[in-house]
């Protein structure tokens, strides 16, 4: 919009670069403003503080600033005037439909009162923990036990933290330094005004202790101040890095420091075993079209037995959990594949060397050849990236951030709508792609950055549209999907497609490199040579009593129970048969064993339905085949 005005301008962004040869409007560092001939500065968090020039006297905010000290940080420069030129007015354009406002109104009310009374306010540092230590008692009985006041100075990290065996695992990045990491942490809790401490363990391991305040979410103008204690730990392990935050997420980007454990590295964890059994996963769809199943959830007693449906090869493994015998105790362990976390029995919380055991002994199975339980064989499997990688379709799912953003005022839109993105399976064009959100029309670009083996997706439209007060989503709705990958992309290359930060080949395998753990069609299907020479499903008539089916058909067999063709063992002695042939049916004929009276639809049931095999295997896609006749049971 400037550009097409003639306006003089400069971009600056953390992720452009000082290149004004080829980019002259754009900046990576903040030029010096004497040296900078610009009217229009466009920036994102670049001049909340350190630059000071008169000149500037007109601020308007594109997106919302959350919280007064980066809104008074940001109006502070333009309020500079040093040599007290009169006349001289600064001016915000505020579009938040008067947030901006209420913000500033509370800092001058603040303002009026230090001039009057001279009040202080908490800085939820360290003078805030001085205060709340002095009014707690000396000692305390609390969950069956006495116990003594905490300090952060007092605290000794590797004897009194109690840490759950949870953690996220990533590939170390090359030239990977554990001290340069904490140091970044060091910075931005600092900056964060946290009361922090660093305990340095050992070589491979830190851990950082720290104070967050928070006010109450049912106030909005009053404080009502609660103080949390958290701790964040992280961990060298060969070529793996293991973090633990409390508070659910690490204060800096990860991406800068390690890349996610590839999917098929975290399988390992489930190993094959007598004693290991899958019971909950939740898969998503690599279908982009509007009348697929884009997520589902399955839980059994144990995923091994149930039957596979016949698109489970188009679905990726989400999460996983297991229930497992180790010693004599059964124990349970989740694995989600997109972030890399890995959890152990949630009961179970140990020292800071409990914790550490638990992390070499899950790195050491990573990096094992130890063999994952075969159920996962049934799901897309991993690939290697494509040849071409130039997206041709996207879907952007943004449903676990839906309740989380609501739509700001402006544009046409109505304020205060949730989310809504409107057939977001789109066709990509040249990088584009057009999609609605919440009846607006889109644009969006997404490539492919062969630097970091990811997609990344970008739309100026959908992050100027909306708003949140979740204080881990302030730097908008688009950096959510880019962070997570939870967006699916099929690449021009065909045979494979994108999401969750890798690519997967939803591809069922049919002739010798067939596995029946991916499909179990084997274990549907019961064969017997004697049927062979069976002519008829259920002949051309009954008998004239209407007692039983013509002999030499497939329904007087099941009506015998197998006597006389050596399948009596398949059938057993079931207390009731019905036959459900004809019409809207589950199977032709439903067996119900004695136990299950009463009990509709339990798995002792059996349902057998009759069909030529060589017919099935052509509605299969198969080029082989025999005429061999086959009963399937399904157990």
């Amino acid at each position: 919009m400037l550009q097409a005005r003639g306006k003089s301008h400069v971009l600056i962004h953390e992720t452009f670069s000082d290149d004004p040869a080829n980019q002259p409007s754009q900046r990576k560092s903040v030029p010096n403003p004497p040296n900078e001939a610009a009217v229009f500065w466009v920036h994102q968090f670049k001049l909340l503080e350190g630059i000071d020039d008169p000149r500037f006297q007109l601020l308007a905010c594109y997106e919302e600033l959350r919280t007064t000290r980066a809104l008074v940080q940001q109006i502070g420069r333009e309020l500079r005037n040093p040599s007290r030129t009169p006349g001289t007015t600064a001016h915000v354009l505020d579009h938040s439909n008067g947030h901006q406002k209420e913000l500033w109104d509370g800092f001058m009310k603040f303002d009026e009162l230090v001039q009057r009374e001279g009040v202080t306010v908490a800085d939820f540092g360290k003078k805030m923990l001085d205060e709340l230590a002095k009014a707690q008692p000396d000692v305390v009985y609390l969950a069956g036990r006495f116990r003594t006041a905490f300090t952060l100075d007092s605290i000794d990290a590797a004897d009194k933290l109690l840490l759950p065996c949870t953690a996220n695992v990533y590939c170390k990045n090359a030239g990977f330094s554990l001290n340069e990491m904490c140091d970044d942490i060091d910075a931005e809790f600092a900056e964060q005004n946290r009361d922090y401490r660093l305990h340095q363990i050992n070589n491979t391991t830190a851990a950082f202790l720290y104070l967050t305040f928070s006010n109450s979410p049912l106030l909005r103008s009053t404080a009502f101040i609660k103080c949390k204690f958290g701790a964040t730990v992280i961990r060298e392990c060969g070529d793996y890095l293991c973090c633990f935050d409390s508070g659910g997420s690490m204060p800096v980007p990860m991406d800068e420091y390690a890349t996610p454990v590839p999917t098929n590295e975290l399988r390992k964890l489930f190993e094959q075993s007598a004693n290991t059994r899958l019971t909950s996963v939740s898969l998503r769809n690599s279908n982009l079209g509007l009348r697929g199943i884009r997520v589902r959830a399955v839980r059994a007693a144990n995923i091994a037995k149930t039957v596979p449906t016949f698109d489970d090869h188009s679905f990726v493994c989400r999460t996983v959990q297991e229930y497992s015998e180790r010693n004599g105790d059964f124990v349970r362990q989740y694995v989600g594949f997109q972030h890399g976390k890995v959890t152990g029995s949630s009961e179970r919380r140990g020292s800071l060397d409990d914790y550490i055991a638990w992390l070499n002994d899950i790195t050491s199975v990573l990096a094992s050849g130890n063999r994952s339980v075969g159920e996962f064989s049934r799901f897309a499997a991993n690939t290697t990236i494509p040849k071409d990688t130039t997206p041709v379709s996207i879907l952007l799912d943004l449903g676990e951030i839906q309740d989380r953003f609501v739509t700001d005022e402006g544009d046409g839109v109505i304020a205060g709508e949730t989310l809504l993105i409107e057939d977001a399976c789109c066709d990509v064009t040249s990088g584009k792609f057009d999609f609605k959100a919440n009846g607006k029309d889109c644009v969006g670009t997404v490539a492919f950055d062969a630097t970091k083996n990811r997609y990344r997706i970008d739309s100026p439209n959908l992050q100027g549209l909306y708003t949140t007060d979740d204080p881990s989503l302030t730097h908008g709705v688009v950096r959510f999907p880019n962070h997570g990958q939870s967006f699916r992309v099929i690449p021009k290359s065909e045979g494979c497609f994108y999401t969750m930060g890798a690519f997967y080949s939803p591809t069922l395998k049919f002739g010798n490199n067939y596995d029946d753990n991916q499909f179990g069609l084997l274990r549907t299907i019961e064969t017997s040579p004697s049927l062979s020479t069976v002519a008829s499903e259920k002949g051309a008539a009954c008998y004239a009593d209407e007692s039983a089916w013509d002999d030499d058909t497939f329904f007087a067999i099941i009506d015998k129970l197998g006597v006389g063709h050596g399948l009596e063992q398949l059938f057993g002695t079931p207390e009731l048969v019905v036959c459900d042939d004809m019409g809207t049916e589950a199977a032709d004929f439903i067996l119900t064993d004695a136990a299950t009276r009463g009990e509709p639809l339990l798995s002792e049931q059996r349902y057998l339905t009759c069909f030529k095999f060589e017919s099935f295997c052509r509605a299969l896609g198969s080029q082989t085949g025999s005429s061999l006749e086959c009963s399937m049971s399904v157990d």
